[in-house]
């Protein structure tokens, strides 16, 4: 009964005018609802990308920023490297000086030291030489020669084994000299041996 209350009701024309009218009211109320959340969602789209600009922006000073800083550290970069090519130089400049002093002291010890050397090798050669030198000779006048040549021969050989036991490698001289004193030592032994 109540069914065919509503049907009649219904099928009133003045009702269906309301009807219509509520249908209508109805799919503007739905386009409503759907623009409504349209407008969220270009909303939440909105202060989303409001926020990415924001980050963007902060990540654009702190890039400024850094590049600030790259271009002051390298400023310090640049100015300590002038700095260490002046000290550099004024150092070069310094330990060629201290190296140069050094060569005189070491030159002068060097000498010295050969001196020293050739000495106890020609006064040790010589005494150990005499007691050979007396048995071949007959008088004291032949014995000056041998004993004259003994003496440098022992002298120039202490020197150059001096040298040769030397890490002087840069020395050329020295590398030649060795080699050349050894070979007069050889000689000057074998010519005494035979006169």
């Amino acid at each position: 009964m109540v069914d065919q209350r509503v049907e009649e009701l219904l099928n009133k024309e003045e009702n269906r005018a309301l009807l219509d009218g509520l249908e209508k009211a109805s799919l503007r109320v739905e386009m409503a609802k759907k623009e409504l959340a349209e407008i969220e969602k270009q909303e939440l789209e909105a202060k989303q990308m409001r926020d990415y600009v924001n980050k963007l922006e902060s990540r654009a000073f702190e890039i400024a920023e850094c590049q600030r800083e790259i271009v002051d550290a390298r400023a310090i970069l640049d100015e300590a490297e002038r700095s260490l090519s002046q000290n550099g130089n004024e150092f070069r400049d310094e330990r060629s000086l201290a190296e140069k002093e050094s060569e005189g002291i070491n030159k002068d010890i060097e000498r010295w030291e050969s001196i020293k050397a050739a000495a106890i090798s020609a006064l040790v050669g010589s005494l150990a030489g005499l007691p050979i030198s007396f048995t071949q000779v007959t008088s004291s006048s032949q014995l000056l020669l041998p004993l004259a040549v003994t003496f440098i021969s022992c002298a120039l050989f202490g020197v150059t084994f001096r040298y040769t036991i030397r890490r002087d490698l840069d020395n050329i001289q020295l590398k030649t000299g060795t080699s050349s004193a050894f070979g007069f030592v050889k000689g000057t032994c074998t010519t005494v041996s035979e006169i």
